[in-house]
């Protein structure tokens, strides 16, 4: 079978097991979203024809964050049917891009990989989203907001950096990227801790959270990539300060 029905034909049935966990009484959703999940990674590791962390952190947490931030919505069959078309689509484009890395690792040589890895960035940043605003919509401890904020990034930063490395192994650049992960999480998590004080509302915070990975993300990958330039780092410091900005002057203490 041709690679692109295959991928289409698996996206479809990933479309469906997220309808069918939407359409769950709310009973039975705590359940529905890990044996879901688990249904979905076997998908993917079907679709590729190999069992590794790397092909399923992705989508994985795209469900997660997708699925949780879409129960908050009112129940529509209209809605529903288009959020789960929503996400078969994005699921194709997951296969699509990382069949590219697929390649690009046998072959060290794809002229679609940066493609392919900014689209991967993309939907990695908006899973990001979907899962920090579902850990602040549960309104935990900061303890707990911290721990959840810490996993998801490392995940997150563990797909991203595994990515980059993709490149690095086709120059032959044998510089590890493990140890790019766990500080950052850290940092994540801390983070975490200070939105769960600071009065910025559940959808800002949120967006924060993002933007500042987004910034972590661009200077660790340049550094992976021994293209750590100048004109690189002011960039990024400028959309921090802006970032600092914006939270400071957005807080509305009462």
């Amino acid at each position: 079978m041709n690679k692109k029905i295959k991928f289409f034909f698996l996206s479809l049935i990933n479309a469906c097991l997220f309808l069918i966990f939407v359409s769950l009484p709310y009973d039975w959703r705590n359940i529905g979203l890990i044996v879901i999940a688990l249904g979905i990674m076997l998908v993917f590791w079907y679709g590729f024809g190999k069992a590794k962390l790397a092909y399923v952190v992705l989508p994985i947490s795209l469900f997660l964050g997708y699925a949780l931030f879409t129960t908050l919505l009112p129940f529509q069959v209209f809605l529903v049917i288009l959020m789960s078309i929503i996400y078969g689509s994005i699921c194709y484009f997951i296969f699509l891009l990382q069949n590219v890395f697929i390649v690009a690792i046998e072959y060290k040589t794809v002229p679609l990989y940066r493609a392919a890895y900014t689209v991967g960035s993309i939907i990695s940043l908006f899973s990001a989203f979907f899962l920090f605003n579902t850990i602040f919509s549960f309104r935990w401890l900061f303890v707990w907001n911290a721990l959840a904020v810490f996993i998801v990034s490392c995940f997150l930063f563990y797909y991203i950096f595994w990515s980059v490395s993709i490149e690095n192994y086709a120059e032959n650049k044998t510089k590890k990227w493990y140890h790019y992960v766990l500080v950052p999480a850290f940092l994540m998590s801390q983070l975490a801790i200070i939105f769960s004080f600071w009065p910025v509302g559940i959808f800002k915070g949120s967006i924060y959270l993002v933007s500042i990975m987004y910034i972590i993300e661009g200077l660790l990958q340049s550094d992976l990539r021994d293209r750590f330039f100048r004109r690189i780092w002011l960039s990024f410091l400028w959309i921090g300060i802006a970032i600092v900005l914006g939270i400071i002057l957005t807080t509305e203490w009462r």
